[in-house]
């Protein structure tokens, strides 16, 4: 073989000749190709080649950025852009692609840079007078987002973004009408395909208006330029519905159904759901059991009449269907998904440690399973386990980027461990996909509320509205936001705004009235809440803000009255007795009180707050407050409220044996409750001196490693140290006083972790900390604070002996 030859293999077999900057730009070559031929998966690995080469390539970013926002990575997108505009300081569509990211998820001060990067490379771009727009709205400056707006549709008329943004921004001003003509001008100019966003925006403007003939006809005009999405069919049967047009709303289901008639699953649920809403729940089961019939094996359609029978409560037929199902196959898709829902009809009827023990089994037959997965990311997080809540809701992300509780618990989760970015992210994302749903519109918008962007909360608000139209929820945290961030006159007007929508529960008038008693208008707010009890009479809210503003005006006895006369009306509402026994208490009628409290409790032995409060009443007595909540836990073995009740109230007494027991004994059957595990634990170490005692108690909390609660935090790192391991005390306790460094107790016990690891300044620093929180503290009691005070001394006498 000639040099040459040789050469040119050796070459090849170190992939390929030339410059870095020639690999690169090969490999970007190849990725930008195969993106273009569908090839997303292939497309990214050579970008990432080409990125691994130049780390700082500008195109490779944009391509990994492009390529992670189609894939729903919107964070990994905003990294790749983030480089790519370092790189290269020019790259315009990396400042407008970022600056609209941030815009979408409500982070003012970065959309504003990016805006003004972008405009300063192009001002008169189209898009970058758009986001300018965004950005001008965003911090209030509307007059310019108008102008601004107005200057990006001069050069295009036909900017589809543009046209919507504006038709918002007029909407959001309370002219819906202006926005609509907007539309109307914008439609005409473009083909079908063009329009279809703008057809879907000017649908739901109509529908918020009443327009329904105009709506329908929009709706069905949309039907065949949509053939793959069935929401607008869908829209057109709630619209019939709105109007009792059963009939038409049935046939248009029915339709949905033939057209689809290969999806067992969602066509048939919603024809389902809808005959058991609008015709009866007889004539849904027995359509839900003719598709039964026509396909008998269809492991599908008994699922959905498994979740048929879990919407009537039905727990124990549903059961048997998943049973069923199961015993078909047990690691098949359907299979494993009957498995699941047994899961959460256990979880449903508080079975949790049958639900817990069911998941185990799942996850060993299945360790991938989404379903499996979602369920132990939801009691990691209700344990306080939220890094390995994260970690599985990824798994289940990355198998499924569409799964909306998936995203949801995601949301929640980042948002209570403090990640307030990452969940802000996550609830955009999920309302991206499903503008529909309310709840998460309504998490989002307290979550940006309680930072002080009011009029963005209120735009989420207003979005989430536009897609459900008179949904009371919406705009009654509409007001809340309002209320709670001291906006009370624009409290006034959205309420008043909310009587106008038609709305027939008594919810407007309940709004109002909440705000008026805010304002100090008394009879404004009885007025209102009256009105609301018109409506709705049993609503308790509305009751228990009526007996309330009636107190303050000195008009108890005729609040009590109006309760008594209800109750009576309602002799089987348990709430509304409960909300007269509180009142008869506050009236100085304890007697009366009590009995209302009984007959709660003989009604309903499962009202907890029944009991409790009956205890209340009953503070001087500790005989009778035990008896009460013995009593409680007799009835109600699994509550754990209860049962801590009665295990602090042995507690305080000094019976810390009774107490043990009394949490123990709620432990059996509720193994994996945090605050039982936790009071049992600290009992234990407490209050036992031999070594068994505090092995059992690590034992206990050492699941909690990976949680976040300062409290559960504290009593695993006591055990540590109970135990003679110092460091892993340190460790936790550390961690515990980060997030609660106000308790006297858990300074005492970081103090002495550091005093057993040799660290004589951090142990004599927590304890003075800990010694002057007791002092300070007239209400609860420091136990340890004569050993906090003696191991203080202590240090500072072997402190004075060294010096």
């Amino acid at each position: 073989m000639s040099p040459l030859i040789i050469s040119i293999g050796l070459c090849a077999f170190l992939v390929g000749c030339g410059s870095p900057e020639e690999r690169a730009t090969n490999y970007l070559t190849k990725a930008e190709a195969l993106f273009e031929a569908g090839d997303i998966d292939a497309a990214q690995l050579e970008a990432l080649n080409a990125a691994q080469i130049e780390p700082r390539n500008a195109q490779a970013r944009m391509l990994l950025a492009k390529i992670a926002k189609q894939q729903g990575n919107y964070r990994e997108a905003i990294g790749h852009l983030l480089v790519a505009v370092d790189a290269d300081p020019r790259l315009y569509e990396g400042h407008v692609q970022l600056g609209n990211f941030y815009f979408f998820v409500g982070a003012t001060t970065p959309a504003t840079e990016q805006a003004e990067l972008a405009m300063a490379i192009a001002p008169e771009d189209k898009r970058s007078r758009l986001l300018n727009a965004r950005v001008q709205a965003m911090t209030g400056n509307r007059e310019v987002a108008f102008e601004e707006v107005d200057a990006a549709l001069q050069a295009d008329p036909k900017f589809v973004s543009a046209i919507a943004f504006k038709a918002n921004l007029v909407e959001v001003d309370g002219r819906r009408d202006e926005a609509i003509e907007i539309l109307d001008t914008a439609i005409p100019t473009m083909d079908d395909e063009e329009s279809l966003a703008l057809r879907q925006l000017r649908a739901s403007y109509l529908s918020l208006e009443g327009r329904d003939e105009e709506l329908e006809t929009e709706l069905l005009a949309l039907v065949p330029l949509l053939p793959d999405d069935d929401m607008i069919e869908q829209k057109l049967v709630e619209l019939y519905v709105s109007q009792g047009r059963v009939e038409d709303a049935e046939n248009m289901m029915l339709k949905l159904v033939a057209e689809d008639p290969d999806n067992e699953r969602t066509s048939r649920q919603a024809m389902v759901g809808f005959l058991a809403d609008q015709r009866s729940p007889e004539r849904a089961e027995e359509a839900l059991k003719a598709f039964i019939a026509e396909a008998p094996e269809s492991t599908e359609l008994l699922l959905l009449l498994g979740r048929y029978y879990e919407r009537l409560s039905r727990r124990d037929e549903a059961l048997t269907v998943y049973r069923d199902v199961v015993a078909l196959g047990p690691v098949t898709e359907d299979g494993l998904m009957a498995r699941a829902r047994i899961i959460a009809v256990n979880v449903g009827t508080g079975d949790v440690g049958t639900a817990r023990a069911e998941l185990t089994r799942l996850l060993e037959d299945a360790p991938d399973d989404p379903e499996g997965l979602l369920f132990r990311a939801g009691f990691h997080y209700e344990d306080g386990a939220y890094d390995e809540a994260l970690s599985d809701l990824r798994v289940v992300l990355r198998r499924n980027g569409d799964d909306e509780r998936a995203w949801l618990l995601l949301a929640r989760t980042y948002r209570i461990s403090g990640e307030f970015i990452l969940a802000e992210d996550a609830y955009r994302q999920l309302l991206a996909a499903n503008p529909r749903y309310s709840r998460v519109a309504i998490e989002l918008a307290k979550m940006v509320g309680r930072r002080g962007q009011i009029d963005e909360a209120i735009a989420i608000l207003r979005e989430g509205m536009e897609a459900n139209p008179g949904h009371e929820d919406l705009a009654g945290n509409m007001v809340d936001i309002l209320l709670a961030t001291g906006n009370v006159d624009r409290a006034e007007q959205e309420a008043r705004r909310m009587l106008t929508l038609g709305i027939q529960t008594g919810q407007p008038e309940y709004q109002l009235a909440r705000v008026l008693k805010s304002k100090g208008d008394t009879e404004g707010a009885i007025e209102f809440f009256e009105a609301a009890l018109e409506k709705t009479p049993t609503a308790i809210m509305a009751l228990q803000g009526l007996a309330q503003v009636l107190v303050e005006a000195d008009r108890g006895a005729e609040a009590l009255t109006h309760l008594a006369n209800l109750s009576a009306e309602y002799s089987d509402r348990y709430d509304i007795k409960f909300l007269l026994g509180a009142l008869y208490a506050n009236q100085g009628e304890p007697e009366k009180a009590e009995a209302m409290f009984e007959e709660v409790i003989a009604a309903n032995p499962e009202a907890d707050r029944a009991y409790e409060t009956l205890a209340i009443l009953n503070s001087d007595d500790l005989e009778r407050r035990e008896e009460i909540f013995k009593l409680g836990v007799e009835s109600n073995p699994d509550s754990a409220r209860l049962s801590m009740l009665l295990g602090n109230q042995y507690a305080a007494a000094g019976r810390f044996e009774e107490a043990l027991a009394v949490y123990e004994r709620f432990l059996v059957n509720n193994e994996d409750n945090a605050i039982a595990l936790n009071n049992v634990a600290a009992m234990l170490l407490d209050y036992r001196e031999d070594i068994g005692s505090h092995a059992r108690a690590l034992e206990l909390v050492a699941r909690f490693r990976n949680v976040r609660h300062p409290v559960l935090l504290d009593t695993l790192g006591w055990a540590y140290y109970r135990n003679g391991r110092f460091l892993d005390a340190v460790r936790y306790l550390e961690m515990a006083v980060a997030g609660a460094g106000q308790s006297a107790e858990m300074r005492y016990h970081l103090g002495m972790a550091y005093n057993a690891t040799q660290n004589p300044v951090g142990a004599k620093q927590e304890l003075i900390t800990a010694i002057e929180l007791a002092e300070r503290d007239e209400v609860q009691v420091f136990r340890e604070i004569k050993k906090a005070r003696e191991t203080l001394d202590s240090l500072n006498q072997a402190s004075s002996s060294s010096g």
